[in-house]
């Protein structure tokens, strides 16, 4: 699997038996995302977490600046928590309906309350493939550590329910 973290993430996933709980600061991997529902289609309960800022637009601070020189009207979600969505995958973002309670910067998948997947990235093309339009970021400089602690994974989860 070397440097190809996305093959990681899916794998972990498609060993599910029961639940898939994800907290993560920003979700834009299409194919991660058709994975999950794939699991939510044999009845493995799937919930994702994300910021506010991420779940209701494509900008994500410090760019969120340059929304005032662009004509975008309402921002759009990214196409990954579109199709987690529309397969009714509940998508809920930190501010849970109060407004943004700050940012929350969590990356970790909980595992049927056994594995968890974490580590320096988000679950986006560029933490996880490096910058398209930039060939010599290719490769990754992002890790994923990989536990598998029925102690640890219910500690997270109690803490930080997606």
């Amino acid at each position: 699997e070397g440097d190809n973290l996305e093959s990681i993430i899916e794998k972990n996933i498609r060993s599910a038996k029961s639940r898939i709980w994800i907290a993560v600061f920003d979700f834009d991997l299409v194919r991660t995302a058709q994975e999950l529902v794939l699991q939510k289609s044999r009845g493995i309960d799937v919930r994702v977490q994300v910021n506010k800022q991420e779940a209701d637009s494509l900008s994500a601070a410090p760019w969120s600046f340059l929304k005032k020189f662009q004509n975008l009207g309402e921002t759009e979600k990214s196409e990954a928590l579109k199709i987690l969505e529309n397969a009714g995958i509940p998508v809920r973002d930190n501010s849970q309906g109060k407004g943004s309670s700050g940012l929350m910067h969590h990356k970790f998948l909980i595992i049927d309350e056994q594995i968890v997947v974490t580590g320096s990235a988000n679950l986006t093309e560029s933490d996880i493939h490096g910058d398209i339009e930039n060939p010599d970021s290719r490769g990754n400089a992002n890790s994923l550590l990989v536990f598998n602690s029925a102690p640890l994974a219910p500690e997270l989860h109690l803490r930080e329910k997606p």
